[in-house]
């Protein structure tokens, strides 16, 4: 793979602990071809580069034209979000962490977005930190074509893949696509990678019902995989659709309580818990 495929980035955030083993880089590729009515990334939803304008830091200077140059604004209030970079120059950003890896059993995960969606760039990084000793994860939806998954799987040591809903209707209601070649990739890669952790991002109302959990659960379970973890809804995105110039979807909830996720968990688990690992965050 040649070390100078591109993709568009919209941000390289160090020092996570919540998006795979130790401490973390994170590598977030633009482009999704969901439309979750709860997504807390709309900055990645588009492929392209886009101007973010937060409104409190304006001191109304005009010096960007208009909104139309960025680099003029003196307060910080324009900026872009999402530059294109090579493989090496991402990979040079995530040497940069290598001794917080070393330190606490960390890596180097890609999100998004939809990271599959930018297939050869993702494979050629994940080969240069593989190559390198470095733990890789991906953070994805699964909603590509299964050939696209094969081929990097290999060079994937923790994958994260997101099921929205059980109901292919209802998943089409509120991702705007059915679950079908979701669930069947997820089959599927579960005989090609013995590490994979099933994400329930839990929006109330939605998804969060025993209902669709337990059948969430049955589906991992019999795909013969092996942990379950359980996502608090996150409220953050409406402020980053005012900041991109677009109208905040309507939907809109509180996020679960402590209590809740721990009584949904213990629901699982006595009905998985021999079969499945079943943790909330």
């Amino acid at each position: 793979m040649s070390v100078d495929n591109k993709a568009c980035i919209f941000n390289i955030a160090r020092g996570s602990v919540h998006d795979g083993p130790g401490i973390r880089t994170v590598v977030y590729l633009k482009g999704c071809n969901l439309r979750c009515q709860w997504c807390h990334n709309p900055e990645g939803l588009s492929f392209e580069p886009q101007i973010n304008f937060i409104q409190k830091k304006c001191i109304g200077c005009n010096q960007c034209n208009g909104q139309t140059n960025p680099e003029a604004c003196p307060s910080g209030a324009l900026s872009i979000v999402g530059k294109e970079m090579s493989v090496s120059e991402v990979y040079k950003e995530i040497e940069k962490d290598r001794h917080y890896y070393d330190f606490s059993g960390g890596g180097v995960t890609f999100s998004g977005g939809e990271c599959l969606l930018q297939p050869e760039f993702l494979e050629s990084i994940l080969q240069k930190c593989k190559c390198s000793g470095i733990h890789t994860a991906i953070e994805t939806a699964f909603n590509v074509d299964f050939p696209c998954i094969s081929k990097i799987i290999p060079l994937v040591d923790t994958l994260f893949v997101d099921i929205k809903h059980m109901d292919a209707q209802m998943h089409k209601k509120f991702a705007g696509v059915s679950n079908e070649r979701i669930l069947s990739n997820i089959r599927q890669a579960a005989n090609l990678h013995h590490n994979i952790i099933v994400r329930v991002p839990l929006i109330p109302s939605v998804n969060d019902n025993d209902e669709n959990l337990y059948l969430t659960a049955e589906f991992v379970a019999n795909c013969g995989i092996g942990k379950l973890e359980l996502l608090k809804y996150n409220n953050l995105g409406a402020s980053k659709y005012v900041q991109l110039g677009a109208t905040p979807p309507s939907f809109s909830c509180v996020p679960q309580s402590n209590d809740e996720m721990e009584s949904k968990t213990a629901f699982l688990s006595r009905s998985f818990g021999r079969d499945l690992s079943i943790f909330w965050s």
